[in-house]
């Protein structure tokens, strides 16, 4: 049985950082039906979107900072969603 993440769809709509492209992205799905969960990222410049292959952990880290983020708007917290992501992107393509 798949791990799942509560609470996932709180990311669709976030704006992440890619530090390798240089660019922003916003994430418009979760797909947690497989082994490793991915986010599906449409990144500037683009027109359809990427899948981002994360742990598990990372994923329940995402989230944990992004609801955060949107809870009480910290730059902290949305600086700790970007790490989260960049460590993603950077590990997983």
């Amino acid at each position: 049985m798949h791990d799942s993440v509560a609470q996932a769809h709180h990311l669709i709509g976030a704006r992440l950082r890619d530090p390798q492209r240089r660019s922003m992205g916003q994430v418009v799905g979760v797909d947690q039906t497989r082994d490793l969960p991915a986010l599906l990222i449409i990144w500037e410049g683009q027109v359809t979107p990427a899948r981002v292959p994360l742990s598990v952990r990372e994923l329940h880290e995402l989230v944990q900072a992004c609801v955060i983020g949107r809870t009480i708007s910290t730059d902290d917290a949305i600086d700790g969603a970007n790490a989260v992501a960049e460590s993603a992107t950077r590990s997983g393509g």
